[in-house]
């Protein structure tokens, strides 16, 4: 039996492209996600919510998300055991795990009622053992 050779250079070809594909991602990735710091920080400044544009619309989406904060005596030092300290004397030891989930502590903490500034109002035992904040990013739609 012979290998064919036109498919193993379709192959060839297609692998290349792929690696050349990747890299061109890669690239548009990083470059974008440069441009979106820029712009992020254009849209909050200027109170902007939306931009329209032949191409499609780019708006702001917030997300909230919960964190462990970091240690006031060592900055960059995440307070993991007093965090989960703290939710187990809240009632809330389901999160507890080694650490807590982030994506399962966000959406509790989505869920939690509002104060007139429309910051989640926590547990007292929480208080300054969680970090909460609202993440931007820019979200495209294609018309």
């Amino acid at each position: 039996m012979t290998v064919d050779t036109d498919r193993v250079r379709e192959y060839i070809d297609l692998r290349l492209r792929i690696r050349g594909l990747t890299a061109e991602a890669e690239r548009l990735t990083t470059l974008a996600d440069d441009m979106e710091a820029e712009l992020l920080e254009q849209f909050m400044q200027n109170g902007v919510q939306n931009v329209k544009t032949d191409d499609g619309t780019a708006f702001l989406r917030g997300q909230i998300w919960a964190s462990y904060p970091e240690s006031a005596d060592q900055p960059g030092v995440r307070t993991y055991d007093e965090t989960n300290a703290a939710l187990r004397v809240a009632g809330l030891a389901s999160f507890v795990q080694e650490r807590f989930n982030a994506q399962t502590m966000s959406a509790w903490v989505r869920e939690l009622p509002r104060d007139e500034l429309d910051n989640p109002i926590m547990p007292p035992e929480l208080e300054g053992k969680l970090s909460v904040a609202t993440k931007f990013k820019i979200v495209v739609l294609k018309r």
